[in-house]
């Protein structure tokens, strides 16, 4: 094998949270797990020799925010293929920045175009072990845990852990509940809240510690993410010469057309004049979408058309769908039949569904039930 080890495989079951996703897969001795292997390595023998192992060292990354954004490479580089493109340059040279796109790629009719992918970076990632690290202490409690906020950074889960042991060192379980306290402290945009619950019984003292878990309450806003993540590419590489396409994935399987478009067109709201009694309203998009600024002028116009695939890994390779949003005026238009994915531009003012597409399993020739 190119990527996984040649090992005895024992685990089975639901990944813990503290294992990567390569690691979850690499290890797994599920069946699935085999079909998905075999499906990966047959895509990474097709990658340019001389680039594969830069691409399988982010491939095995323990930090999945590395390992999600270079299984989107190697999707994208099966995903052209099976169209019957060809992938001129990995990470081709531009003459006028040192910064270099993922692919320039070559048309079946003759034209190129520049690919990039980028991976928005699960706020998970940046807790990844936490959870486990806690439940693992010997504690004489079971203690609720509360996390808030959007890490700026990953977090070690060893120096986490090590501070809530200091805490149970000086905790009295004998004490009356009344006076248990709670141990509470913010750190990298992120506030820790750990609360002892209710005694262990003996019989139970080597059980896991953590009696409940919660985010806390807050705002979800995978438009607002998916913005911060394009704008991020939009203007990169700065004036190329052929269309430039990005293409995307989020950890949300949710994160589908209405995401997109809020991202790229701006988000939602209702606009009502006050000295109209009983306005219903009208619906509006504000000026916050990458492709469209103040008075409503076209913006990024360089970023040709840009592809999702939500929630996109290892085992769910066969079901997504990517779907492709065309600029309305872009500086070099993107032929969407080069394509074969679900497509959408602007009509008449409104978002509109150009054509349908397929399932990267049913464009990369998978079974309907892979992974099996």
């Amino acid at each position: 094998m190119i990527l996984f080890d040649e090992i005895e495989r024992t685990l089975k079951g639901p990944a813990p949270n503290t294992a990567s996703r390569f690691a979850w897969i690499n290890e797994c001795a599920e069946d699935y797990a085999e079909s998905v292997r075999q499906q990966v390595e047959t895509m990474l023998a097709k990658y340019p020799a001389i680039d594969r192992e830069s691409l399988i060292a982010r491939l095995r990354s323990d930090d999945n925010s590395v390992h999600r954004s270079a299984f989107l490479e190697l999707t994208l580089h099966e995903w052209v293929l099976a169209q019957g493109h060809k992938i001129l340059a990995v990470e081709p040279d531009l003459p006028h920045t040192a910064k270099r796109p993922d692919f320039l790629i070559g048309a079946p009719d003759g034209s190129e175009y520049y690919l990039e992918a980028v991976a928005r970076q699960a706020e998970d990632d940046r807790l990844a072990g936490i959870r486990d690290a806690i439940d693992s202490i010997d504690s004489p409690v079971y203690l609720n845990v509360t996390i808030e906020g959007r890490p700026e950074r990953t977090l070690s889960a060893r120096r986490i852990a090590a501070k809530v042991e200091r805490f149970l060192k000086v905790f009295n379980p004998e004490a009356d509940r009344n006076s248990w306290l709670s141990l509470n402290w913010e750190q990298d945009g992120v506030r820790f809240e750990i609360t002892p619950w209710s005694l262990k019984s003996e019989s139970n003292r080597d059980a896991r510690t953590m009696g409940s878990y919660s985010t806390g309450a807050r705002i979800m806003s995978s438009s607002g993410d998916l913005e911060k993540v394009l704008k991020t590419k939009a203007g990169r590489y700065g004036e190329l010469p052929v269309p430039y396409v990005v293409a995307t994935t989020t950890e949300d399987f949710t994160t589908k057309l209405y995401e997109l478009t809020a991202a790229l067109f701006g988000t939602e709201s209702f606009a009502f004049n006050p000295t109209i009694p009983g306005d219903p309203g009208r619906l509006i998009r504000n000026a916050d979408g990458i492709w469209r600024g103040q008075e409503h002028q076209w913006t990024n116009t360089g970023l040709s058309a840009v592809v999702l695939i939500p929630a996109l890994n290892m085992s769910t390779l066969a079901m997504r769908k990517p779907l492709l949003m065309l600029h309305p005026e872009p500086r070099h238009s993107f032929d969407p039949d080069l394509l074969d994915s679900e497509t959408h531009s602007v009509v008449d003012e409104h978002i509109q569904k150009l054509k349908d597409g397929p399932t990267l399993g049913e464009k990369l020739g998978l079974s309907s039930d892979w992974p099996t």
